[in-house]
């Protein structure tokens, strides 16, 4: 009886160990499950913020399947827009490889020589031809887990119920990462505009004014001093800030990208000498025929050969000329502008008329580098283009290219007629 009895308190006392133990090593399941949560939080924070903070694309996906690989342990890889295009902003209408973890280097090679540019399909990138067979092969995986975000894709060698609920939750993050991205790139290409337009609109419409203020200063001077006032040069200096009204209303236009104007037919050798008048007029020559019509809004045209004439100018030391020739042919008109100055340095052909660019030539704290590109915007705008000549000087020649009608109009000339025949008669002024 006694021996039973002892039996029973061991076997009692080794329940009471066995509870402690399986405690014990309840607890220490818990702890590494909560360590792991701890750690998996501490994960997801880290690469949210590496997320928001990307700058491009290639970035966020790289940062995505990284996060994977180490949460799986799997092979992954990330394929995003190309960032690296030297033409261009990223090309999100196709993808090439962005990242790979996890992978041999022979596997990688492979892996890019299979997906050199995974173009964009209506079902998203997965669903295009290749990538997923292709990373497949690459780490002799069975099942992949996909990411496909608008502008990434990540594949994951693991298709398990966890890794797919991960590869879900991830995702979404890196939607909204990069939807954000694409918010913050509107955003600074609208800031970039708004300056952009507020300093064309500076350039422009500071010299007008200033020449106006002049004569009218000299104008009072003359009444204060008991002359007569020069009426002539007030009467054109209330023509100039008429102009500037209409170029106010232009640059408008171009900031809310209204509608222009309904283009009409216009004698282009009389705007041509109207914009040379704004200038220093004595030492620019015009060679036009007696008449040139074309179909155009005639504002945006003269804000051009205005900017033109005074780059020419500009860059010509007095008293060297400017000479502005007008030429036609049955398909377009060609004002070209020639000046006396040294001409275009070779790095300067591809970017000249671009904003902020001043010729490698220009004279120090001179201009804005603005003249040029307000010339080409507003030209373009008419269906035009401006491009670089050659003249018989070292000087620089651009050449102001007009077609002779607009989308859908007659030929151009005056109350409908036909367009005069080509062929240039030599004008001074």
């Amino acid at each position: 009886m006694g021996s039973a009895h002892r039996v029973d308190s061991e076997w009692d006392r080794l329940l009471d160990i066995a509870e402690h133990v399986a405690f014990a090593l309840a607890s220490l399941e818990e702890a590494r499950r909560l360590r792991a949560d701890r750690d998996g939080a501490e994960q997801l924070a880290a690469v949210a913020r590496d997320l928001l903070l990307s700058r491009q694309p290639a970035q966020a996906a790289t940062a995505t399947a990284r996060f994977l690989h180490e949460r799986t342990g799997a092979p992954t890889a990330a394929w995003a827009p190309d960032a690296e295009r030297a033409d261009g902003p990223p090309d999100t209408a196709s993808l090439v490889l962005a990242g790979a973890f996890g992978l041999s280097v022979t596997d990688r090679d492979q892996l890019i020589d299979r997906t050199r540019r995974i173009p964009h399909r209506a079902g998203g990138f997965a669903s295009a031809e290749g990538p997923v067979e292709a990373f497949r092969e690459a780490v002799g995986a069975g099942g992949v887990s996909a990411v496909d975000a608008p502008d990434a894709l990540i594949l994951v060698a693991a298709d398990r119920p966890e890794v797919k609920s991960l590869t879900d939750s991830i995702g979404r993050l890196l939607n909204a990462a990069l939807q954000h991205m694409a918010t913050r790139r509107q955003l600074d290409s609208m800031r970039d505009a708004v300056g952009l337009g507020l300093a064309i609109s500076a350039h422009e419409i500071r010299s007008p004014l200033l020449g106006a203020r002049a004569v009218i200063e000299t104008y009072v001077a003359d009444l204060d001093a008991g002359r007569t006032g020069d009426a002539a040069r007030l009467r054109r200096s209330v023509e100039e800030l008429g102009q500037l009204s209409a170029l106010v209303e232009q640059l408008l236009i171009w900031a809310t990208g209204a509608a222009s104007p309904a283009p009409r037919a216009t004698e282009i050798a009389a705007l041509v000498r109207t914009a040379v008048a704004s200038s220093d007029a004595e030492r620019v020559r015009v060679l036009a025929p007696e008449e040139a019509w074309c179909v155009i809004d005639p504002t945006p045209v003269r804000v051009a050969v205005t900017n033109l004439v005074r780059n020419a100018l500009d860059y010509s030391p007095p008293p060297q000329p400017v000479i502005v020739r007008i030429e036609q042919d049955a398909a377009e008109i060609r004002i070209e502008v020639l000046d006396s100055g040294p001409g275009l340095g070779p790095k300067d052909t591809g970017e000249i008329f671009d904003p902020f660019i001043r010729g490698s030539h220009a004279a120090e704290g001179r201009g804005w580098g603005l003249g040029l590109y307000v010339a080409r915007r507003a030209v373009e705008g008419e269906g035009g283009t401006i491009t670089l000549g050659e003249g018989p000087s070292a000087g620089a020649v651009f050449v102001l290219h007009l077609p002779r009608t607009g989308p859908g109009q007659p030929p151009a000339g005056p109350a409908g007629a036909p367009a005069p025949p080509g062929g240039t008669t030599a004008t001074a002024r």
